[in-house]
């Protein structure tokens, strides 16, 4: 499920729309983050998501930029991989952006997340981050995210910087700016049911430890009552407070507020429970001597 909903935003990424300021932005970021090694002089780079693969070579023909490519399988022969094959860059794609508009900026951080970013499944967690990216690469981008408004994190990792975002309302933004607006909906949509999930067994928790506590509470007096009947101190008392013993230990179940409303005239809960309170002293005095 998580590689699916993961795979899901890297397609909605994949197929952005880009104005042409976009495009040269979206492959400097793809390019910042993917992995290379070299060969014969040239650097290339392997990605196994076809998807990504069209969207590179597309933005590598409308920059002008030369490229070969190619497809090619794991040693198990079970995974297919791509590799693209650049000649040396020109110096623009070699350092890092500066953008015109915040479009641009977007693009970029799109760019960088088609390469290296994935995203936990929203069913079991709100996760989404950018891995293995250069430090300054990495400093660019939580200016980029804090300028939208997030809280992103920073950790440094052996084979790079990692970028992330743990807050819900976080990832649904980050989903947006990267152009994964039907993921975005998806998230929302889980988002919604398991804070309402949340809810209910929050209300369901503390009704529980309700009864829990009052359950407790009219075994602990009905046993201190006993100890007050059984050395004739209820008839001594004050007609309230031997009332709502009595009550109590005829209606052992019922709450305060009801034992409140069965008295003449009616007691408040808090009242019954100052009584109640009373009654308990009163016999553990009597127990303790």
């Amino acid at each position: 499920m998580a590689d699916s909903f993961s795979l899901k935003v890297r397609d909605e990424v994949a197929h952005r729309s880009l104005d042409v300021c976009c495009r040269q932005p979206f492959l400097m970021g793809a390019l910042a983050g993917a992995k290379y090694f070299r060969r014969y002089g040239r650097a290339v780079l392997r990605i196994t998501h076809g998807a990504t693969v069209r969207a590179i070579i597309a933005m590598l023909k409308q920059c002008g930029l030369a490229y070969s490519w190619r497809q090619e399988r794991s040693k198990e022969g079970k995974h297919p991989f791509y590799l693209i094959e650049l000649p040396e860059l020109p110096p623009d794609f070699c350092r890092l952006p500066e953008f015109r508009d915040i479009c641009c900026r977007r693009s970029w951080m799109a760019g960088l997340y088609l390469v290296s970013g994935t995203v936990a499944d929203p069913h079991k967690d709100y996760y989404l981050e950018w891995g293995s990216v250069s430090l300054d690469s990495a400093y660019l981008l939580l200016s980029c995210l804090r300028d939208e408004q997030t809280e992103p994190g920073l950790v440094s990792k052996s084979k790079g910087q990692l970028v992330c975002l743990k807050r819900a309302e976080d990832v649904a933004v980050a989903l947006s700016l990267l152009g994964a607006t039907l993921a975005r909906l998806e998230f929302e949509d889980i988002r919604a049911i398991r804070e309402t999930n949340n809810d209910l067994h929050r209300l369901v928790n503390a009704e529980t430890a309700n009864i829990k506590r009052s359950a407790d509470a009219a075994v602990r007096q009905i046993k201190k009552l006993q100890i007050l009947n059984d050395n004739n101190i209820l008839g001594g008392l004050s007609p309230v407070l031997a009332e709502v013993a009595r009550l109590r230990l005829e209606n052992p179940d019922l709450s305060y507020r009801e034992l409140g409303e069965m008295l003449d005239p009616p007691l408040t809960r808090a009242s019954v429970g100052k009584k109640l309170a009373k009654l308990e002293e009163l016999a553990d005095k009597v127990n303790s001597r």
